[in-house]
């Protein structure tokens, strides 16, 4: 019996110096071309959607949230079958839809197989609060540099309470 094939096949033509731009931007992500395209026109469809119809491409326009830059230390926190791994991350910026984290530790090809399939929480006391919250998210984004692994994080559920963060 043939098996059922769960994506599609799309040819198509790039100009010579943008293919070589994505190439060297899918390679900084740790990411194959395909992927990093698919996960662009993801991000393309989504904001799409989530407008009033009209497709929003700068960079700027793209965020729905006011960022807070903020250096605090925080934890991500990973289901693996009944374990719970917590890796020690710096939180960089944060929303109420989402945040921005920096891993420092050398075992990041493992760390990002398990941030892109498993349930994931951050962890973090923010200012103005007195206990930690854990925030259950997904990643979204990976920056990989020499001595780190930026990860750009989605809520799942946005915070509730904007005032904690400006």
């Amino acid at each position: 019996m043939k098996r059922k094939r769960m994506t599609s096949t799309v040819t198509f033509r790039l100009d010579h110096s943008l293919k070589e731009g994505l190439l060297g931007l899918a390679e900084k992500q740790g990411l194959s071309l395909s992927s990093l395209i698919q996960q662009s026109l993801q991000d393309l469809l989504d904001s799409y959607q989530r407008g009033s119809g009209a497709v929003r491409l700068a960079q700027a326009e793209k965020r729905q949230h006011l960022r807070k830059q903020i250096l605090l230390p925080a934890r991500w926190r990973i289901r693996k079958g009944h374990k719970v791994l917590e890796h020690d991350v710096l939180l960089k910026n944060i929303s109420v839809g989402g945040a921005y984290t920096e891993y420092m530790n050398g075992q990041r090809f493992t760390i990002l197989e398990d941030l892109q399939i498993l349930p994931l929480a951050l962890v973090v006391t923010l200012p103005g609060s007195e206990e930690a919250v854990a925030l259950q998210c997904e990643a979204k984004r990976f920056q990989i540099a020499r001595d780190s692994v930026g990860v750009g994080l989605r809520f799942v559920d946005f915070l509730k309470d904007e005032s904690l963060l400006f």
